[in-house]
């Protein structure tokens, strides 16, 4: 399909084909063809604004994450993937907050829970017991147990591959889909010397925001083999 160019002030707009039938509906009442090609003005460099805002998001994620890595169980938010045997969240039975450096306290909503919310705790696996004050049937201890070698170890690959899914995994939240899906956007339009630039440009912010990415697990990586 031939794609029309039309002279904009901006040399930044380029004019593309777009089937849309509202906007067909428009020119039937004009009088056009009812089979003419509708358009559409495109700005390119709206295209790199959305790679930037986008590439800028999966930083913040992966600090969040890299934060979330280092707390390791002192982590209130631990918990909060877990479900009862009720079928019910367990963050609708219970809430966790951190108590000092080295304790997680539990509460219980209703203190008939507290039994089901110390089994699904223990059945999940993650080497913490919860244990009850005796002075509160609806508030749990958990002891955090220090880090040791094998658990820093653990940490540093864990975020090797949060590195590695955020550089270039097939999933939406990596750099190397959104390098992707701008590309296939640019090249939908018919080429010219501005939207070659418009591609360069992309593969030069790509590469800053890939560079943040792995400076970012760098410094995390670190802080673990000091």
């Amino acid at each position: 399909m031939l794609v029309l160019r039309r002279t904009i002030r901006s040399q930044s707009y380029l004019i593309r084909p777009l089937h849309t039938s509202r906007l067909l509906l428009k020119k039937k009442n004009r009088g056009s063809k009812a089979n003419e090609d509708d358009i559409e003005v495109v700005d390119l460099k709206l295209y790199l604004n959305q790679a930037k805002e986008r590439y800028s998001k999966i930083l913040e994620l992966q600090k969040q994450k890299l934060v979330e890595l280092k707390q390791g169980n002192a982590n209130p938010n631990i918990f909060n993937a877990l479900v009862m045997p009720s079928g019910k969240k367990f963050t609708d039975i219970a809430i966790t907050s951190l108590r000092g450096k080295n304790s997680l306290l539990v509460t219980v909503f209703n203190p008939k829970d507290t039994k089901n919310v110390v089994s699904t705790i223990l059945a999940a696996n993650l080497n913490l017991t919860p244990e009850r004050l005796p002075d509160n049937e609806q508030q749990l201890r958990i002891m955090l147990p220090p880090p040791t070698a094998e658990s820093r170890l653990k940490v540093i690959k864990d975020s090797k591959e949060l590195f590695e899914s955020f550089k270039s995994s097939n999933s939406k939240h990596s750099m190397g889909s959104i390098r992707r899906d701008i590309l296939d956007k640019l090249k939908g339009i018919q080429m010219d010397d501005f939207q070659k630039k418009c591609i360069k440009d992309l593969e030069t912010i790509h590469k800053d925001y890939m560079n943040q990415l792995k400076e970012q697990y760098k410094k995390f990586e670190s802080t673990f083999n000091r």
